[in-house]
């Protein structure tokens, strides 16, 4: 592979990377308020 081709493929392999890490953040935040919310649903019926 020629080595302009080289550099084009890692900055699009850069791009891809951002945009993973984006949307795994995004989600990783989802399902953090569903854990919350989950969390204080069960504290409420709590048999002590």
């Amino acid at each position: 592979m020629p080595l302009d081709e080289a550099v084009k493929s890692f900055e699009r392999g850069i791009e891809l990377s951002k945009v993973c890490i984006e949307t795994l953040k995004a989600e990783k935040g989802k399902l953090s308020l569903l854990v919350d919310d989950i969390n204080n649903l069960t504290e409420q019926f709590n048999l002590d």
